[in-house]
């Protein structure tokens, strides 16, 4: 007799588990997809549901009252917690949008940087040339070759303007036959 009933008491505290448990799967679904208040609203709805049993149940109505409680403060915790780690989650994505920002504009001022420094190369090369020679054609063939090689081009022209006929003269060139 006494063991039928220990039986029976262990078989309706594991169905009465398994239904607490899964009671709480539809509060962590409606936490997920529609937040804290989502949560909160299907907690109440379903402790709500729960609630004829604390008059239904004469001798275990502060149990049931109890357990109601319990629900709906769980209820609440599962929701504030699927709460945070959603409000985690975007923040991550803030964080990772914002340091790809920065990572475009390091690189744009790093692409900056490098064509001043082409170009203070280039200055530093022919200001080189000016000052190893005073011979004209020789500077402007040293010059252009400096400038050829620190731009990257294969062909290069230089005209000079001679103020009094308003002319472009070809003085110097590479590259070209």
């Amino acid at each position: 007799g006494i063991e039928k009933l220990e039986s029976s008491v262990g078989l309706d505290l594991a169905r009465r588990s398994v239904h607490r448990i899964l009671s709480i799967l539809p509060v962590a679904y409606a936490a997920y997809v529609f937040g804290l208040r989502g949560g909160l609203l299907a907690s109440s709805v379903i402790a709500a549901l729960l609630l004829p049993r604390v008059f239904l149940e004469g001798s275990d109505a502060e149990e049931a009252l109890i357990e109601v409680a319990a629900f709906l403060f769980i209820g609440a915790f599962v929701s504030w917690l699927i709460e945070m780690q959603n409000r985690e989650k975007a923040l991550h994505k803030e964080t990772i949008a914002s340091l790809e920002r920065a990572q475009r504009e390091l690189r744009s001022h790093i692409q900056v940087i490098e064509n001043e420094e082409r170009r203070l190369a280039t200055i530093n090369a022919v200001l080189g040339v000016v000052s190893e020679s005073l011979e004209l054609w020789e500077i402007l063939n040293l010059a252009m070759v400096k400038v050829r090689d620190v731009m990257g081009v294969e062909i290069s022209l230089l005209f000079l303007l001679h103020e009094e006929a308003g002319e472009l003269t070809l003085e110097a060139y590479h590259g070209v036959s």
